[in-house]
């Protein structure tokens, strides 16, 4: 499976993938355009695509645990069937 990881600015891109360095090589690091950018650089946000159908908020909190202190992990779901639509999203405190 490949895992696409989006970061918020070009400063999340060197401290995302300084703390993930360990992450598989298929895993593919590229920015976000500039008009989708977050105000709040406080903490990197962290788009995750590929996701299996049965990733829970729960599993991919804990996945991404081993990189450091999570604020929050969402799988994004379906609002009318509740299921996963294969993608979420990982904050990541650098705080």
């Amino acid at each position: 499976k490949v895992f696409h990881i989006y970061f918020s600015t070009s400063s999340g891109i060197t401290e995302g993938g300084q703390r993930l360095g360990n992450l598989p090589e298929e895993f593919v690091y590229r920015e976000i355009q500039p008009y989708r950018r977050s105000r709040d650089t406080t903490f990197t946000k962290i788009f995750v695509g590929g996701l299996p159908y049965h990733t829970s908020d729960k599993t991919l909190h804990e996945y991404f645990e081993q990189f450091g202190e999570i604020e929050e992990a969402v799988v994004i779901t379906d609002r009318q069937t509740q299921k996963s639509r294969g993608y979420g999203f990982v904050r990541l405190s650098y705080g």
